[in-house]
C-alpha cells in the first residue's frame, strides 16, 4: 500500500471537502500528513478483515456445492440408486436455498462490519482532525491576538507619546494662562480699588454740589426782600448780578424736574396759572419776586430730599417700621430720635395715628369704636354744639382757604372739619371750642380720616396739654410764652436784648404758633 491517497477513496473525498476551508499553508500541510496516515490505517484494516473472512467464505462455498468434492460425488452416485430421484432433488433445493441464505447473510454481515469499521475509523479520523484544527485555530488565534496586541500596543504607545507631548504643551499653556489670569486679577483688583476710591470721591463731590446748590438757593431766597407795604404781595430780588441769578434758578429748576416732574415750571406760574402742590395747597403769583421766592422754597425741599442724609433717614424709618411692626412704641428712645429728625410724608398717617391712639386708648375703650359717629349724629340738636356753632362756622372758611380740600363751603374737608369741632364741643364742654383748634384739625385731615382727626384733637387738648391750655383765658398757652421768653434770654441773649430794645413782646408773635402747633410758622413739610 503506497504513501499517496487514492482520490476515489472516501477519506480522500472527505479531505477534498475539508480542503475547501481557507486554512493557512501550515494547517494544510499538517492536515495532509494526518489524512495520509489515516488512509494507510484504513487500507491496512480492510486488508486484514478480508483475509480473516476468506476461509469462512471458502467453507460456505463447499457447503453450497458438495458435488464438487470427489468423495461427495461418489457417495451421491452410490446412494442415488437406493433412493428415488424426486425427493432427493427437492431436498437438495431446500438445502441449497438455506446455504444460499446463510451465505448472503454472512456476506451482508461482513459488509455491515466493514461499513461499521470504516465509519468508526472515519469518526476517529474526523475527531482527531477536529482536535488538530481546534489546536491550530487556537495557535493561530493566539498568534493573531499577539500580533494585534503588539500592533495595538505600538499604536497606543505612539498615541500615548503624542498625548504626553500634548499634555506637556497644554500644561505649559495652562501655567502661562494661570499666571496671566493672576496678573490680570491683581490688576483688576487694583483697578477696582481705584474705581471705588474714585466713586467715593464722585459721591462726595456730588454731595458737595447738592449742598452748594441748596446754599445757593437759600442765599437767593434770603436776598428776596419785601417792600415796606403792610401786605406781602410785593417782593423784589436784591442781589448783585441781576437776572443772572434768576436764570440760574430756572436752570436748576429744569434740572430738578428731570428727577421730580411734579415741581412747577416758571412759565406755568408766570402765566397766571395755579399750581397745586402735593398737600393740596394752591399757589398763584402775580409778583415775580414772590414767584422766585416760592420756586426757591420748592428747590430747597427738593435738594433736601436728594441729600444723602435724607436718604439715610428714610432707610432708618423703613428699618424701624419693619423691626417694630408689632409694637411701634417699643423703643421710645430710638423713636424720639427719628421723629425729631422728621417723619416722612409716606409714614405720617401711620405714625400720627399710633401716637394718638396710644394717648387715648383708655377713652376709646370706654366710649366705644362708634363714639365719634354718635357725637356727629347728636350735634344738630345738642345745645352744647349750638353754643359754638356760629364761631365755628366763621372759622371754617378761614382755616385753609388756599387748600383744595377746604376751599369751598361744601367740600369734604370743610364738612369733616365742622363735624369734628362740634363733636368735640359735646365731648368736652368744659373746653368747648377755641380758635386754633380748626388749624390743628385741618392739618390732621390732610393725612388722616375724620375719626382719627377727632381723636387727635382729643389727645392734644386733653393729654399732650393741660386742661387750661385751651380754656377761655388760655392760661396754659400764656404760661408757655413766659417759659419761651426765659429760654430765649438764656439761650439767645442777643436776640432777647434786640427785641427788648425795639419794644417787641415775643408772645404777640408766638402765641398763635403754640395754639396751632406751628401750623403756619414753619414750612409744612
Amino acid at each position: 500500500m503506497g504513501e499517496t491517497i487514492d482520490t476515489a477513496h472516501p477519506s480522500a473525498k472527505l479531505y477534498e471537502k475539508d480542503r475547501s476551508r481557507s486554512l493557512p499553508p501550515l494547517l494544510e500541510e499538517s492536515s495532509l500528513s494526518f489524512l495520509n496516515a489515516g488512509s494507510r490505517q484504513v487500507s491496512l484494516s480492510m486488508e486484514i478483515s478480508e483475509r480473516l473472512h476468506l476461509p469462512q467464505q471458502q467453507q460456505q462455498q463447499q457447503q453450497q456445492h458438495p458435488s464438487s468434492h470427489p468423495l461427495a460425488w461418489s457417495s451421491n452416485s452410490s446412494t442415488s440408486t437406493d433412493t428415488s430421484e424426486e425427493p432427493a432433488l427437492e431436498n437438495g433445493h431446500r438445502l441449497f436455498s438455506r446455504n444460499a441464505l446463510r451465505t448472503r447473510s454472512g456476506a451482508t454481515k461482513c459488509e455491515l462490519a466493514k461499513v461499521l469499521n470504516r465509519q468508526t475509523c472515519f469518526h476517529e479520523i474526523l475527531k482527531q482532525k477536529d482536535e488538530i484544527i481546534e489546536d491550530l485555530d487556537e495557535k493561530l488565534g493566539s498568534k493573531t491576538i499577539n500580533h494585534d496586541t503588539y500592533d495595538s500596543k505600538r499604536r497606543m504607545s505612539t498615541v500615548s507619546k503624542g498625548n504626553e507631548e500634548r499634555i506637556r504643551v497644554l500644561q505649559n499653556q495652562n501655567r502661562f494662562l494661570n499666571e496671566e489670569v493672576r496678573r490680570l486679577a491683581k490688576l483688576r483688583g487694583q483697578e477696582h480699588e481705584k474705581i471705588k476710591i474714585q466713586e467715593g470721591k464722585v459721591r462726595s463731590l456730588e454731595a458737595d454740589i447738592e449742598v452748594w446748590k441748596l446754599e445757593y438757593i437759600s442765599l437767593i431766597q434770603s436776598s428776596i426782600r419785601f417792600t415796606g407795604t403792610d401786605t406781602m404781595d410785593d417782593a423784589e430780588l436784591s442781589l448783585f448780578g441781576g437776572d443772572r441769578h434768576k436764570h440760574r434758578i430756572l436752570s436748576l429748576l429744569e434740572e430738578a424736574r428731570k428727577i421730580n416732574p411734579s415741581l412747577p415750571t416758571y412759565e406755568h406760574l408766570a402765566s397766571g396759572e395755579v399750581h397745586v402742590d402735593s398737600y393740596g395747597f394752591k399757589h398763584h403769583f402775580s409778583d415775580d419776586g414772590l414767584l422766585l421766592h416760592y420756586l426757591c422754597q420748592e428747590l430747597s425741599q427738593h435738594f433736601l430730599c436728594q441729600a444723602s442724609s435724607y436718604e439715610k433717614h428714610q432707610k432708618n424709618w423703613l428699618l424701624y417700621l419693619k423691626n417694630k411692626s408689632k409694637n411701634l412704641m417699643a423703643n421710645k428712645k430710638e423713636l424720639k430720635a427719628l421723629v425729631r429728625a422728621g417723619i416722612p410724608d409716606t409714614h405720617r398717617k401711620q405714625m400720627w395715628r399710633t401716637f394718638v391712639l396710644a394717648q387715648v386708648e383708655d377713652i376709646v375703650q370706654e366710649k366705644g369704636a362708634h363714639y365719634f359717629r354718635s357725637l356727629c349724629s347728636a350735634a344738630p340738636d345738642s345745645p352744647l354744639a349750638a353754643r359754638y356753632r356760629k364761631q365755628i362756622s366763621l372759622d371754617l372758611m378761614r382755616t385753609m382757604p388756599s387748600n383744595v380740600k377746604f376751599s369751598t363751603p361744601g367740600s369734604k374737608g370743610i364738612m369733616d372739619l365742622q363735624d369734628i369741632l362740634l363733636a368735640f364741643c359735646i365731648h368736652n364742654p368744659q373746653v368747648g371750642y377755641c380758635q386754633g383748634m380748626n388749624f390743628l384739625v385741618a392739618m390732621a385731615l390732610l393725612f388722616m380720616d375724620a375719626q382719627d382727626a377727632f381723636w387727635t384733637l382729643v389727645a392734644v387738648t386733653e393729654r399732650y396739654h393741660s386742661p387750661s391750655y385751651f380754656d377761655h383765658n388760655l392760661l396754659g398757652a400764656q404760661a408757655d410764652q413766659m417759659v419761651l421768653h426765659d429760654l430765649m434770654v438764656e439761650k439767645l441773649p442777643e436776640l432777647a436784648k434786640h427785641l427788648d430794645a425795639i419794644d417787641i413782646e415775643i408772645s404777640t408773635v408766638t402765641l398763635n404758633w403754640f395754639l396751632a402747633i406751628f401750623f403756619d410758622a414753619v414750612p409744612f413739610q
